[in-house]
């Protein structure tokens, strides 16, 4: 499978500051979600019915370059480095943040976000605004991993 080598680099050669266009970009993108389906932060890449689910890692390999079905395969290619990893390498974030953003529950985002993304289901709120809303914030450096 051709990867770009961006992508394919960016595990092993992480960049020194946050990446606020990418993140920019993978905001936009999660609020272009056609079906909320194609959002879920508890799958790095997974085959739906109606496409390509993704949690906020996989949406940024897609927004670096990625197609959803390349996606896929990235993600099952034992000889490519995890998606958590090169989403991490990709988005300038250490270890401690990347763990708090694509953690599968929301739990770990800051309170203001993990509440939301808790009551989501109750005040019919679509998780993927939840994550475009938190992934903007920290862009805008108004709320820190």
């Amino acid at each position: 499978m051709k990867v770009p080598a961006a992508i394919r680099s960016a595990a092993y050669k992480p960049r020194k500051r946050i990446n606020r266009v990418l993140m920019k970009k993978v905001a936009a993108r999660l609020r272009r979600l056609r079906h909320e389906k194609h959002y879920d932060q508890e799958s790095w890449a997974i085959k739906t019915p109606c496409g390509t689910a993704a949690c906020i890692a996989g949406h940024t390999l897609i927004a670096a370059g990625l197609s959803p079905v390349q996606l896929i395969k990235f993600h099952l290619d034992i000889n490519s480095p995890s998606i958590e990893d090169a989403a991490q390498g990709l988005l300038g974030l250490d270890s401690g943040q990347s763990c708090d953003l694509f953690w599968p529950s929301g739990l770990l985002w800051p309170e203001e976000f993990a509440e939301r993304f808790r009551n989501a289901k109750r005040r019919r709120e679509r998780l993927s605004r939840i994550a475009a809303d938190l992934l903007d914030a920290v862009a805008d450096g108004k709320v820190k991993l």
